[in-house]
């Protein structure tokens, strides 16, 4: 592994928008750990690269030697029975699998917003009944 697995490590935590001490936590590394990492001083172990990959559902490949995509795609299987199951369009399918791999806190934020429009969507319609 050379440098540039640790700036990969570096651009996965930049993705999620994590401080070093979040990350850290995440994977049972100190924020020190973290920065020595990113700073190039030592080396991302293979320890650290597995439970990055599990969590973080990042493609070893491209961690380890920049290789496809940095994520892993969602099991095509899954994501075509759920088509079918219920009636998806190619453009909901792409919806769903962008949003599924969004960091916890992107998804919590969009998911607030489709609550705050329907908020107001229900609002809106109980004033029309009145």
């Amino acid at each position: 592994m050379d440098s540039s697995c640790n700036d990969r490590f570096k651009m996965v935590r930049l993705h999620f928008n994590l401080t070093q001490e979040k990350f850290g936590h995440s994977i049972g590394l100190s924020k020190s750990g973290i920065s020595t990492i990113e700073n190039n001083i030592r080396r991302v172990t293979d320890k650290h690269i597995k439970l990055l990959c599990a969590i973080y559902n990042i493609n070893e490949n491209w961690l380890r030697y920049g290789r496809e995509e940095m994520f892993h795609r969602l099991d095509d299987d899954l994501l075509e029975q759920l088509m079918r199951k219920y009636n998806l369009s190619e453009y909901s399918k792409t919806m769903l699998e962008a949003f599924l791999c969004l960091s916890d806190k992107q998804r919590v934020s969009v998911t607030e917003g489709i609550k705050a429009i329907v908020q107001g969507f229900n609002m809106l319609h109980e004033k029309g009944k009145a």
